[in-house]
């Protein structure tokens, strides 16, 4: 029986990216390895991605659109694109395209051994300040984990199941390494797995602003506190 999967991706103006990301997909011939939905979160994008996308159509594989009509932020769509699938699996994956859609065969050989399988980029194609940046965001999230996190903010694999026993608060970023905490609270099984990363070519990422960062900080506390 084929592994059930919903590929599940927030995006935000990623017009572009979305669509070599599908083409992907398509050509990969996913649907013959696994039982597959794709769920778009388009978090209010101005670029059209939703009129550009909502008749894509890949045979044998159903495409779904959640769609906020004004942008909320990365809380929002990612939480979303947590929740919302109802597949035995969720594979969790930015509109960005910066990750091939072809890592889903090297996550999905675990699947039998692990609830929850984490995206690790051992060569990242980011500038040095996204770099230092995630270094130190990932000693964070290690030192409050008490175990090692490479990549937590990567691609995921994961069981459904999973976040019927958590409550996901964070309305930042955060809300990617929040899950991994609960989840290894929870003592799910997890790894990390060396994937494949490509540099963005379209549109820019807005994950190293500031106004971002900033967020990301105060839900850190609010969780070390909670």
């Amino acid at each position: 029986m084929k592994p059930d999967v919903t590929i599940s991706i927030p995006a935000y103006n990623d017009k572009h990216s979305l669509v070599a990301l599908l083409n992907e997909v398509k050509t990969l011939n996913l649907s013959e390895k696994f039982k597959l939905t794709i769920l778009i979160i388009d978090d209010g994008s101005s670029d059209g991605t939703f009129v550009r996308l909502q008749n894509y159509v890949i045979k044998d594989i159903p495409i779904q659109f959640v769609r906020n009509q004004q942008n909320k932020g990365f809380g929002d769509s990612f939480k979303k694109a947590f929740t919302l699938p109802t597949s035995k699996w969720v594979f969790f994956i930015s509109g960005d395209h910066q990750f091939p859609a072809n890592n889903l065969f090297a996550m999905a050989s675990l699947m039998d051994d692990y609830d929850l399988i984490i995206g690790k980029r051992n060569k990242r194609s980011d500038n040095l300040y996204r770099r230092l940046n995630s270094k130190m965001y990932n000693l964070v999230i290690s030192l409050l984990a008490r175990k090692k996190i490479t990549d937590v903010n990567s691609i995921v694999l994961f069981k459904s199941e999973i976040l019927k026993n958590l409550n996901l608060k964070s309305t930042s970023a955060f809300i990617n390494a929040e899950f991994i905490l609960k989840a290894l609270e929870k003592n799910y099984k997890f790894i990390e797995v060396p994937i494949i990363h490509q540099s963005r070519k379209h549109g820019r990422g807005s994950g190293g602003k500031w106004s971002v960062i900033k967020k990301v900080i105060k839900d850190v506390i609010k969780y070390m506190f909670s």
